[in-house]
């Protein structure tokens, strides 16, 4: 048999009669000549149906194709190239190609409209089976059941349908595994084919595979690549790599240093399981509490003493982008934690609403504009006079909105050379100037992306400057310094100033479409001055922080002192009262602030000449006062049910907590269980 024609016309004469007779007496007996393989072929067409001209062959459903399709994406991407290439070195109405996955489903048919339709007369379409369940055994069945390459020629096949054409095909192998991932095959006339019709079917499954592994590869580089840069990121701290059913893929040396007491354990670490180093509270039994907790939190974090060390450890576990069942578990020695804490904390917002002390309803009426504001997106302008706490406000509004996951950048634009101000803000590329870094330097906005820009002391920016900061709030995308390209950004803007904007407009130093576009929220912060109840609130507050900074016990202040201070004028406001009573703390012999350790203008002056409030450009009133008509209800509502809590939700149609919480948002009384917190 190996030295036989296929493509004789007298080899395909004799098939056609001994398929003739073994499909009408369904035995081989007297056949001879026909290969092995073939035979086999025609046995499983008999005893699916006698007459294999009658049998119709399978195809799957639309819904299953597509369901293929999806699976099989990375083979057809693979293939798909190579299938057009073939297809070129062929006579185009003489050959099509086609591709099957490894479940038997016919994927993809190339050729021209006229040999389309010739596989579409042989029942062959994209969506055709020819698995298991329901074979029609012919080429791609053959391939698919022997895993080696085959061909098939005319009368060879089982049903007279296929009498005109050849085919050729070759599996697809995993490289590696060997797994047959699919089959390609060259179809077309007989008498067009030839041997090395197979040659190229091998080659192209070659190909594929080679296609295959290599887009594996890069994957895999890739991979380790995004491992390797998020272990660099913590270089200082220890780092590991682990499999959820504990298994440890990657460690640094900072992590098995402090995980491991022998040099022998330190050896043997990549071949022991994490949990053996934790007890239950990083374990397999927990680790859907630890996913829940990354889903909500982002990181999974906690203070423990590995078992076989004595040092507590901050260990934080994230999952690894892209792989779900992997993590990274980042080691840290909790003595190092105050200069970690410190470095990260700083360019930060820490601030809350919770922070900012007084009960005057000047400011409460602050606060809540502020609250409303943190809400939206919409730029802000914070006016008030110096030593207010503008930046206070800014870092509260960010930490209570949607963004505060996100960064927070403050710049005092008041601070910066004229002359490197758009750089600072914007960016510049590399070697945009004379000094400017090799690598270029991002600007103040594209490190606050989809974060808060604080811009402290608007009112100073240069007006060349004003033009360029306009353009980024309204078109949303910076230009660096030398670039040319722009780069969009998503930034909330908080602009803060002391200056009187109106005045600055009418003098032609900032510009007045700037103003409106900073100014859709405005929130006026009151001077010291103005709130006189709350001068004793903050004084105690501070002497309560200083006198723990310097370890010094002082009650507070006499009445003396405290008279004089309501008298002075505060033209630093709070941050001036804050300086005071930390020079009174550390200068303070008795357990009391007397008048004698406060400052002489304070002392002799009594109440200094206050300074005239700015007047407010228009349109520059808070964005509303203190929600009257609720405190008036939560009052009326209290008082009817005798504070009875349960009573009061239930008239006001809200749940407890959120009574817990307006109690304390209006001052009704301090907070005395966790829903007030």
């Amino acid at each position: 048999m190996n030295d036989t024609n296929l493509f004789s016309k007298e080899y395909l004469d004799h098939v056609r009669t001994a398929r003739e007779r073994y499909f009408r007496t369904g035995s081989f007996e007297g056949i001879t000549g026909i290969r092995s393989d073939i035979l086999a072929c025609w046995e499983v067409s008999y005893l699916l149906c006698k007459d294999p001209n009658s049998q119709k062959k399978g195809r799957v459903s639309g819904e299953r194709f597509q369901a293929a399709l999806r699976t099989s994406r990375e083979l057809l991407d693979a293939a798909e190239p190579y299938m057009n290439l073939l297809h070129s070195f062929l006579k185009p109405n003489d050959f099509w190609v086609t591709l099957m996955d490894n479940d038997g489903i016919i994927l993809k048919l190339v050729g021209s409209p006229k040999m389309i339709e010739v596989a579409h007369s042989t029942e062959l379409y994209e969506g055709s089976y020819r698995g298991m369940n329901d074979p029609y055994p012919g080429l791609f069945y053959a391939c698919w059941q022997l895993d080696r390459p085959f061909q098939i020629v005319s009368t060879e096949h089982p049903a007279a349908i296929d009498d005109d054409i050849a085919g050729a095909g070759a599996p697809i192998h995993e490289i590696g595994t060997g797994r047959c991932l699919g089959v390609i095959g060259i179809s077309g006339y007989w008498w067009h084919s030839h041997d090395h019709t197979l040659g190229l079917t091998i080659l192209a499954a070659e190909a594929i595979s080679q296609q295959m592994a290599l887009k594996k590869r890069n994957e895999d580089i890739l991979d380790v690549n995004q491992k390797l840069n998020t272990t660099l990121e913590a270089v200082d701290a220890g780092a590991i790599y682990f499999h959820e059913d504990g298994a440890i893929h990657a460690a640094n040396r900072h992590a098995i240093d402090m995980l491991c007491q022998s040099a022998r354990e330190k050896e043997r670490f990549s071949e022991k399981n994490i949990f053996e180093y934790f007890d239950e509270t990083i374990s397999r039994s927990r680790l859907d509490a630890i996913n829940r907790e990354i889903r909500e939190l982002g990181e999974f974090s906690r203070d423990l003493v590995p078992k076989q060390k004595y040092n507590p450890l901050l260990c934080t576990i994230r999952r690894v982008t892209g792989q779900p069942h992997e993590y990274f578990m980042q080691l840290q020695k909790c003595s190092d934690l105050n200069r970690i804490v410190t470095e990260r904390a700083f360019p930060q917002a820490s601030f809350t609403f919770q922070d900012i002390i007084g009960e005057e309803p000047v400011l409460r009426s602050a606060i809540d504009a502020a609250q409303i504001a943190a809400r939206h997106s919409s730029s802000v302008l914070i006016t008030g006079e110096s030593g207010t706490g503008k930046e206070m406000f800014a870092q509260a509004i960010h930490n209570n909105g949607p963004r505060s996951k996100e960064p927070f950048v403050a710049i005092n634009c008041g601070a910066i050379p004229k002359s490197l101000i758009e750089s600072e803000l914007f960016g510049y590329e590399a070697g945009a100037f004379t000094g400017a870094q090799r690598t270029g330097h991002l600007g103040k906005f594209e490190l606050a992306n989809k974060g808060t820009i604080f811009l402290d002391e608007i009112g100073d920016m240069p007006y060349e400057t004003q033009i360029a900061l306009l353009r980024v709030l309204q078109t949303k995308e910076v230009v660096r310094v030398g670039g040319k390209k722009p780069i969009q950004v998503d930034v909330r803007v908080i602009a803060a100033t002391n200056r009187n904007l109106s005045e600055r407009i009418r003098e032609n130093t900032f510009r007045q479409d700037l103003y409106y576009r900073l100014n859709v929220l405005n929130i006026r912060l009151p001077a010291l001055r103005e709130r006189p109840s709350d001068i004793e609130l903050l004084s105690n507050y501070f002497i309560q922080k200083y006198g723990r900074a310097f370890d010094k016990r002082v009650n507070g202040i006499s009445a003396e002192a405290l008279e004089a201070m309501r008298q002075y004028g505060w033209p630093g406001n709070v941050r001036e009262l804050e300086n005071m009573m930390e020079r009174a703390v550390i200068v303070c012999l008795d357990q009391w602030i007397q008048l004698s350790d406060l400052p002489e203008s304070v002392r002799q002056n009594g109440r200094a000449v206050s300074r005239p409030i700015p007047p407010s450009a228009p349109g520059e009133q808070t964005i509303f006062d203190v929600q009257r008509v609720e405190l008036e209800e939560l009052r009326k509502n209290l008082k009817q049910f005798q504070g009875n809590i349960s009573d009061v939700a239930k008239a006001m149609g809200i749940s407890r907590p959120t009574v817990y919480r307006k109690l304390k948002k209006y001052g009704l009384y301090p907070a005395r269980n966790r829903y007030e917190e």
